[in-house]
């Protein structure tokens, strides 16, 4: 891969999902922000403060948006899957 094809990216993981014809990659990186998530539930759910509460809460709403985002830059890069 030259320089210029590397350039056309911003980040390593958008090449990577670029590069993701089956979907595999984006598929192991969902089931990883899936386990934050149900990490960062299960924190919540077993009683923490409320300033606590509102980190974790921000937290998870971050993952939530981080795999929606994933989905996206997938799905734009492979059209019809």
């Amino acid at each position: 891969m030259t320089d210029e094809t590397n350039d056309l990216y911003w980040f390593d993981t958008e090449r990577l999902l670029a590069q993701d014809e089956d979907g595999a990659e984006r598929d192991a990186l969902i089931e990883q922000l899936r386990n934050a998530e149900l990490g960062l539930k299960r924190e919540i759910d077993a009683g923490v403060p409320p300033s606590e509460f509102d980190k974790l809460e921000r937290m998870r709403s971050g993952v939530a948006a981080a795999d929606e985002v994933l989905r996206q830059i997938w799905a734009g890069y492979h059209p019809g899957h």
